[in-house]
């Protein structure tokens, strides 16, 4: 009976280990909260501004990765002047793979709504599935990561800054 018990301790304590360890392999799993955006000017970042810095004071942009799988949901409010309603549908969308590869996120972005639909359809990098390809430069830490589109090389342009939610 003692065996079995320490047979069994080993066991769980090896599946515990190994869980953990899978888990610290891989820092974007977790669910992010978008906090602003970065600027960059000849290919460097220059400036980190918030949401009011674009006029968007009410709104929101989460991720969410799992093990394999990318979620995303947000709107910001832009309201009818004249109404007052809110007039922006917002975006979902889900990526049924990705990568994280020196420094490199790649999103094979399955399918979404509203807005995400006109990106898919546009988007000039597809798969044989018709996945839309999204890939990503990722500056990380272990509470905050931006991610700039890997292939624009503009020398000017924004990446989405996010914050570590859980």
């Amino acid at each position: 009976m003692k065996n079995r018990f320490f047979s069994l301790f080993l066991l769980s304590a090896f599946v515990i280990s190994c869980t953990q360890q899978q888990g610290s392999t891989n820092p974007i799993k977790g669910v992010w909260k978008m906090a602003g955006a970065i600027k960059y000017e000849n290919n460097k970042p220059v400036d980190t501004l918030n949401w009011d810095a674009f006029g968007v004071s009410e709104g929101f942009q989460t991720k969410i990765f799992t093990d394999q799988f990318m979620m995303f949901v947000g709107n910001n409010i832009q309201k009818d002047s004249v109404t007052g309603e809110d007039i922006n549908y917002g975006q979902a969308g889900f990526a049924n793979n990705y990568s994280f590869e020196n420094g490199i996120l790649t999103e094979y972005n399955e399918n979404g709504t509203d807005n995400f639909q006109g990106w898919k359809k546009e988007a000039p990098n597809k798969d044989n599935e018709g996945r839309w390809i999204a890939r990503f430069k990722i500056d990380i830490g272990s509470n905050h990561y931006s991610q700039y589109p890997a292939d624009y090389d503009g020398g000017d342009g924004w990446a989405e800054y996010y914050i570590r939610v859980e």
